[in-house]
């Protein structure tokens, strides 16, 4: 004997006044309908393979190294450059003299990844004003304060920069409330 299975339609009976009916259909009929509906929802296999590159393929993807020997890999530009997201590494025990100019209008939050680094505000060399980076810690520039200085330590650093207009940055970060 065949088992039934009962569920509702959405089928009406004359004069039913769009009521539900309530229909017997076989329990295998059900189980079918219940796998093709998993088989049309479910995401392809290849969605799911991860695409990973390790800490040297990276650095691999990353510029020649610039007079100060450091490189950078540009991982995001968007709005003609406005957005920019820019991973940066700097050779073990280099001095940056200063630089750093920044448009009217934007900035840039700076975490510190992995290694030794120290940095200062402001146009003149100066070592005794360097204060040391811990990995995870994060510095601002902004129009307002773009000229800094930097050195490495022993294993050198790597940097994410986040550079956007102040308005799309979070304005605890950027010192903007």
């Amino acid at each position: 004997m065949m088992r039934k299975t009962t569920i509702a339609t959405r089928q009406t009976r004359a004069g039913a006044a769009g009521r539900p009916v309530l229909r017997q259909i076989p329990k295998w009929c059900a189980a079918g309908l219940a796998a093709a509906a998993c088989a049309l929802f479910a995401v392809p296999s290849a969605a799911q393979e991860l695409l990973l590159h390790g800490p040297q393929a990276v650095a691999g993807f990353a510029s020649a190294p610039s007079a100060s020997g450091s490189r950078s890999l540009g991982i995001l530009s968007y709005d003609n450059k406005n957005v920019r997201v820019v991973r940066a590494w700097y050779p073990p025990a280099a001095k940056l003299d200063p630089h750093g100019k920044m448009a009217e209008g934007m900035a840039a939050v700076v975490t510190v990844l992995a290694g030794d680094m120290k940095l200062a505000m402001g146009d003149q060399y100066d070592e005794s004003r360097l204060r040391d980076l811990p990995v995870g810690s994060v510095f601002v520039l902004t129009h307002d304060n773009a000229a800094h200085y930097a050195s490495t330590g022993p294993a050198g650093a790597q940097l994410m920069l986040v550079i956007a207009p102040e308005k799309d940055l979070n304005a605890d970060l950027i010192g903007k409330q």
